[in-house]
């Protein structure tokens, strides 16, 4: 995944709220959309709404709303990750490895927006096509359109060159992300804590977590993480006293 310079359509202007220290350490502030983001305790995100489909060269719809991009090579379980947190299957799946060519937007039932990238990496795929998902990251992938990331991972191959250089391309970028070790159920626990060990040095200082969509392990802890997404977004004054949870 060579990500190089392209010319995109110009991003919106967002509204933007307070912004406030947590452990995340957002660097900037995020949108605003108090009468639809997360504000109880509950974290239960039970439904996501297709929103519709766009290519480079396209914008984005305006929205408030906390934006959270969803990345990862070809056949990953970026879909599959979306549907274990919303308990669904809103989120398109397709038994074809790269057969997605388009950043699909959903919004949840708590007012976030969530961003299906297109998968990276599939070599069965023709130069023109890889150079046009190239592009549309370029174009979208930027903390003008998206507020954090979840960088999904296979957690049996570890270290591979394009998703080392994607986790570069969020950290110029300076948008925040975690790193989702999916399949994680594909291991026993040897192999589960040597890839932990993996993911700790060839992604330094990076939050990581375990997920599969079979055993369903990990999904509290990504509503969590989205639930102190959306807190941060609002106001000091409507943000309930509630502790930022930990991975």
């Amino acid at each position: 995944m060579n990500l190089s310079h392209a010319v995109c359509s110009k991003p919106h202007s967002f509204a933007a709220g307070e912004q406030v220290a947590s452990e995340w350490h957002l660097r900037r502030p995020l949108p605003v959309d108090s009468a639809t983001c997360l504000t109880t305790n509950s974290y239960n995100i039970m439904s996501a709404s297709f929103l519709g489909s766009f290519v480079a060269g396209q914008e984005l719809p305006g929205s408030d709303a906390p934006q959270i991009a969803f990345l990862g090579r070809s056949n990953v379980g970026k879909s599959s990750v979306i549907n274990l947190i919303t308990g669904g299957t809103d989120a398109r799946v397709s038994k074809t490895p790269g057969r997605t060519r388009t950043l699909n937007l959903y919004r949840t039932d708590h007012g976030l927006i969530f961003g299906d990238f297109p998968g990276y990496g599939f070599a069965k795929v023709s130069k023109s096509e890889r150079k046009q998902w190239e592009i549309l990251i370029e174009c979208f992938l930027r903390a003008e359109y998206f507020d954090y990331a979840i960088h999904i991972v296979d957690a049996r191959h570890i270290g591979m060159e394009s998703d080392l250089r994607l986790n570069e391309w969020l950290n110029q970028r300076r948008i925040d992300h975690l790193i989702v070790l999916n399949k994680a159920d594909k291991l026993n626990q040897k192999e589960k804590a040597e890839a932990g060990r993996e993911a700790q040095r060839v992604f330094p200082g990076q939050p990581l977590l375990f997920a599969s969509t079979l055993t369903r392990e990990g999904k509290r802890e990504l509503e969590k993480i989205l639930h102190s997404v959306a807190q941060a977004s609002l106001p000091a004054k409507q943000r309930p006293e509630t502790a930022v949870p930990r991975v």
